[in-house]
């Protein structure tokens, strides 16, 4: 038998997916800020600005479709 693996969260892709909302920036904001305190409860140690960054790159490297359609 293979090894068990101890599932310790889920990270849900909430806003654009489940919620949309009418201002969709200021909803991936809120949710950015929220995210980003969350985790610096946890222990985070790294700068706002560059983990916003980070996590707009991240995004956006996500949302590009697997196949162009022409």
């Amino acid at each position: 038998m293979g090894s068990r693996m101890s599932i310790q969260g889920i990270f849900f892709d909430l806003y654009g997916t489940l919620l949309v909302y009418g201002n969709m920036k200021k909803a991936w904001s809120d949710w950015l800020s929220a995210f980003y305190h969350l985790l610096e409860k946890q222990g985070l140690i790294y700068p706002k600005n560059p983990f916003h960054r980070n996590a707009m790159a991240f995004s956006a490297r996500r949302r590009r479709p697997a196949i162009k359609i022409i």
